[in-house]
């Protein structure tokens, strides 16, 4: 199965929602980092035409919690922007709710 990306965009910014399994390069991965979600935060579009491929993005904490992983029953929450909580996960799939607590994101 093709791997698939939640993107999330905001007026100034995307938010990539990445998942990861502990297979092929991240077989090293263990733990929160293969159990959950982490919310990545993108400045420009990296398929723009110019954009620069290499240019890194900001793994964004979770504000309740500090953490950069969100497990399943728990919930991420970008103060005035959204919320995502995780669902669950089983056979490779996380399931997600997202809600906007702002209009204007």
């Amino acid at each position: 199965m093709p791997r698939q990306a939640l993107v999330i965009r905001g007026t100034a910014y995307e938010y990539w929602i990445d998942e990861r399994e502990a297979v092929g390069n991240d077989a090293h991965l263990g733990g929160p980092a293969v159990t959950g979600f982490a919310v990545h935060r993108i400045g420009e579009d990296p398929f723009a035409p110019g954009a620069d491929p290499l240019m890194p993005d900001y793994l964004v904490p979770n504000t309740r919690s500090s953490s950069y992983y969100t497990a399943p029953g728990k919930t991420f929450t970008l103060p005035g922007v959204f919320t995502l909580t995780a669902l669950s996960r089983a056979h490779g799939v996380m399931s997600i709710r997202f809600r906007w607590l702002h209009s204007q994101a």
